[in-house]
């Protein structure tokens, strides 16, 4: 019957996609810091073209470029991009047209916030990696760790929310080493006056559960980070200058008069085709990339 439909719908639904918060926060758990912010960013443009534009970004081949390195070959982000309200048919992800506009832009604020959260963790978990002795910043980040998985555990006890500001282990593991007041920020905590007598961290559980995932992968980014200047994975990447010896090698193949001039790229702002690309600047002096 008519009626009967709707539910229908609804079970094959709720069977095929996870629900959306558990899929966020699955994408976050399972998928490296780096290729989780870009499956959250570009998930988030195409979702908020397919919202400005249904017509022309309604739905996307599941064989694009873009979309399979960018989202669905990111762990977790072919259930994420389900979840986020695109049905695949066949070979095209169409956005669900039965969903509310209001709960999907509401989606989309929290994919938002969810990226610049993970983007914010990072950069302070590399600061601390890069400005301290290993153990100083394994310390560190183990204690913002264990601040944020308390607050998780105990959504409703507001004294774990709270640290006092004569904390000994505040004081001596994460505001002592460089850069640690920048990963407390980053994590939710804030300072209660000025001068603080403690820090408050009110951040949503979805927040400290992004937190966490992300400071339980530090010694990973710090690896990758190692070898990606050419060091010992393992060996501490804080304390020394950047072997810029190492970056100039990886950019010598670059011919800047070979690539195309920036004012190419004119027609592509405002399209779907999102793949990043090298260009030179008006006078041919520099390299500039470009990302969508």
């Amino acid at each position: 019957s008519y009626t009967a439909r709707p539910l229908l719908r609804t079970m094959v639904l709720s069977f095929d996609a996870p629900p959306f918060n558990d899929a966020l926060k699955q994408l976050v758990e399972v998928a490296s810091p780096e290729r989780c912010s870009l499956a959250l960013d570009t998930s988030a443009l195409l979702l908020e073209n397919a919202l400005t534009d249904p017509g022309k970004f309604g739905s996307i081949k599941a064989t694009s470029k873009t979309l399979r390195n960018k989202v669905l070959d990111v762990s977790g982000g072919d259930p994420f991009f389900s979840a986020l309200g695109f049905i695949r048919k066949d070979e095209i992800y169409a956005l669900d047209t039965s969903l509310d506009e209001t709960a999907l832009r509401e989606r989309l604020a929290q994919v938002k916030a969810v990226s610049t959260r993970v983007k914010g963790v990072l950069n302070a978990v590399i600061a601390v990696g890069d400005n301290n002795p290993g153990d100083n910043a394994k310390s560190a980040v183990s204690l913002a760790r264990t601040y944020c998985a308390n607050i998780a555990s105990h959504p409703s006890d507001e004294l774990k929310r709270k640290v006092s500001a004569t904390n000994k282990a505040l004081s001596g593991r994460l505001l002592a080493a460089k850069e640690g007041d920048v990963l407390l920020h980053a994590v939710g905590f804030a300072p209660d006056a000025d001068p603080p007598t403690a820090y408050i961290n009110p951040a949503s559980i979805l927040d400290l559960h992004v937190a966490v995932s992300i400071l339980e992968k530090a010694e990973i980014v710090w690896n990758q980070l190692a070898e990606a200047r050419g060091l010992t994975p393992g060996r501490n990447v804080s304390g020394g200058e950047v072997d810029m010896h190492h970056v100039a090698s990886a950019l010598e193949n670059i011919r800047i008069a070979e690539l195309p001039p920036a004012a190419s790229l004119a027609g592509r702002v405002g399209t779907a085709d999102m793949d990043p690309v090298l260009v030179k600047d008006a006078d041919g002096s520099a390299v500039q990339l470009h990302c969508w």
